[in-house]
């Protein structure tokens, strides 16, 4: 089972929508309980979207690369 800090795009699209570091940990921690993709982004109605899903490809790439950063977390 993944562990929450490896949903490093969970917290790339947080810190994009402005959301409190709590919140951000929280969704990590749902994540991995739930085996969610490791590219998983947010939860909605019980379901994870996914980067890959992310229509406009510069928002797209921009969560991806910063998802590529291991440090932080």
């Amino acid at each position: 089972m993944p562990k929450p800090e490896q949903y490093r795009c969970i917290r790339a699209w947080g810190e994009h929508m402005g959301s409190m570091k709590y919140y951000i940990v929280s969704e990590q921690e749902d994540a991995a309980e739930m085996n969610a993709p490791l590219d998983a982004i947010y939860k909605r109605d019980g379901v994870w979207h996914r980067a890959i899903d992310i229509k406009r490809t510069d928002l797209r790439e921009s969560i991806l690369a910063a998802a590529s950063n291991p440090g932080v977390n």
